[in-house]
């Protein structure tokens, strides 16, 4: 820290696990770095990684999870193993532990991780009920296992409350030791902070494909014990019941209650809230792991790279903080990858990715004019390398997923389906868009309804949108004032609706346009995230409406100055067609009322 004179820094590390390790460690690169950290862990053992838990429940040894212990060993370090910090005095900058001793700091590391969340239900204290957060936990679970089922002619079954990756991980352990096994969870899908409602469906499909059961939005609310003590069965929110031999919550909230009783600031849904440095509300104070992350991008890869800023931030070094988040995990050894490239409450459109090879499922998720890649997520073998180079907030990670996005449609090929898209060259999809103003997916679809749920049209249809000449990939929303403002129509010749979309910095010529037009014929104008829509004009004013709007500096596409979408009395303005396959330019084969 910069105003710590050049002697021996006292550390002070809360926590023993992958971040607390990782900290140290990266404090320790330095052979001559003037350092003491003292470690506190309560757990009895050395620190190790809370992903393999459920493996050592499915058979495996203690020592899988195990981590480096090099950086333990070194002179710089003492770790307590089996003592607590029950209070942090930021006055004094020294921290009390259970024993009653005091430790002083110059810097405080909380590193708390979670802790386990037992339900609140009758009956859940019976035999066969487990929490799964320590390697304790683990052994006595496996133990239970190795006795229970001497005492049962058929196999058991369980219930696991809790649809997160540890949930399907103790899940499927639990199930490939011959357990039968039901996940139960209240969200409407599997890893809900990660996933889509496509992608959760994409993993649900998997873990049910290996016999494991898997009910949603539902509720555990009573355990039933037999006359032993021991659990027979669970009842639901709805009043359902299924029998069980034993039921494992593996649900976790953060170990925030040092930090709030130190009176440092914290999310209302639990956590600390720290600065891009990993500085809590006190400077002296730095939070990292799971205690401090980003429900949305909590994980192992999360807590490393929080571990990282934190230690250079004490360095007097910097770590690049990026803008969008991501998760790396295998729930039950599937590979999933997902990337929040670009943030925003804008309307999106889910382009899925095709599933070939190892890739199990794939979408990248944009913005309704394609120009933005808000998320990408992969399942299978090669997630993690089908979206290396995808850096999150930056124009490079909007690039990458871009070609990921043309390596499917090139995958897809000319006959993917039959409607006709696909076949036309890209170059001449994106010249009918922009020749008719066409600026989204949806209102490309509005005549093709055929086209609304098929992969290699909506994979065409954007990267179409993303060619345009004025699409200007990878600009953010909030630059869109750079733009030019486009035009467009919309609704039927009896009832058109003129649209304008406009930047944040828009020209007052042309808003006295769309003011006059729209007190013309006494007209309605609705705002809404850029776009002016006038509608109660007539088709005899928009010849010369277009022209003013041109002269103000709108873009106004050619095929609407010249009247071509003005042509059939009450049919629909500006509908994107199918291209033809008799070799017709694309936008030929078909109206929106389907005819040829």
């Amino acid at each position: 820290m910069d105003d710590i004179p050049a002697r021996t820094v006292d550390i002070v590390v809360v926590g023993a696990g992958i971040a607390a390790h990782r900290f140290v460690a990266r404090m320790l690169e330095d052979p001559d770095r003037a350092v003491r950290i003292t470690v506190f862990g309560d757990e009895g053992r050395l620190p190790y990684d809370r992903s393999g838990l459920a493996r050592v429940v499915g058979g495996s040894p203690a020592s899988a999870g195990e981590l480096d212990r090099a950086p333990f060993r070194d002179d710089r370090v003492r770790l307590i193993d089996d003592d607590r910090v029950l209070r942090i005095d930021r006055g004094g900058r020294r921290v009390r532990a259970r024993s009653q001793r005091w430790y002083d700091y110059d810097a405080l590391v909380l590193a708390t991780g979670t802790h386990a969340h037992r339900l609140d239900v009758p009956g859940i204290r019976a035999r066969g009920s487990f929490l799964l957060r320590t390697m304790e936990d683990a052994h006595m679970l496996r133990a239970f296992l190795a006795v229970r089922a001497t005492e049962m002619p058929r196999a058991l079954r369980a219930v696991v409350v809790g649809g997160d990756e540890g949930g399907v991980d103790a899940a499927c352990a639990l199930h490939d030791a011959g357990v039968q096994t039901t996940i139960v969870d209240a969200a409407d899908r599997l890893l809900p902070t990660h996933l889509t409602l496509p992608a959760a469906s994409a993993l649900r499909g998997i873990i049910e494909a290996r016999g494991i059961a898997v009910r949603m939005r539902t509720r555990v609310t009573r355990v039933d014990p037999d006359a032993t003590g021991a659990v027979t069965a669970v009842e639901f929110q709805d009043g359902t019941f299924a029998r069980t031999d034993l039921i494992v919550t593996t649900g976790a909230r953060p170990r925030d209650e040092l930090a709030r009783n130190a009176g440092l600031r914290t999310r209302p849904g639990g956590g600390v809230l720290v600065d891009a440095d990993g500085r809590t509300s006190d400077p002296r104070v730095l939070a990292i792991g799971d205690v401090a992350a980003d429900p949305a991008s909590g994980g192992t890869e999360a807590a490393l790279a929080s571990a990282d800023r934190a230690a250079a931030t004490l360095l007097g070094a910097r770590v690049a903080s990026p803008v969008g988040h991501g998760w790396h995990g295998s729930p039950g050894g599937i590979e999933v990858v997902t990337l929040r490239v670009a943030d925003g409450d804008e309307p999106t459109v889910d382009v899925p990715l095709p599933s070939r090879g190892d890739r199990v499922f794939g979408e990248v998720v944009l913005s309704e004019d394609a120009r933005v890649v808000h998320r990408v997520t992969v399942i299978g073998a090669s997630a993690d390398a089908s979206l290396a180079g995808l850096a999150p907030g930056s124009l490079d990670g909007q690039r990458a997923a871009r070609t990921l996005l043309a390596a499917a449609v090139a995958e897809d090929g000319a006959e993917a389906c039959t409607h006709g898209l696909p076949s036309a060259p890209l170059e001449v999809l994106a010249a009918e868009l922009t020749d008719r103003g066409i600026r989204t997916v949806a209102e490309a679809l509005d005549g093709a309804v055929e086209s609304r749920g098929c992969g290699p049209c909506l994979r065409r249809l954007a990267l179409a949108l993303q060619e345009r000449p004025e699409a200007n990939f990878g600009v953010r929303p909030g630059d869109r004032g750079t733009l030019r403002p486009e035009v467009r129509l919309r609704g039927t010749t009896a009832a058109p609706v003129l649209e304008v979309r406009v930047g944040a910095d828009s020209d007052g010529a042309l808003l006295l346009v769309v003011g006059r037009l729209a007190a013309r014929r006494e007209a309605t104008v609705r705002i809404d995230r850029g776009l002016l829509a006038v509608s109660g004009l007539r088709a005899e004013d928009m010849p010369d409406a277009l022209a003013d709007l041109r002269s103000a500096g709108a873009v106004v596409p050619e095929a609407l100055i010249g009247g071509a979408d003005l042509a059939r009395p009450g049919g629909p303005i500006a509908v994107v067609r199918h291209p033809s396959r008799t070799g017709r330019r694309a936008g030929g084969a078909r109206s929106a009322e389907g005819s040829a």
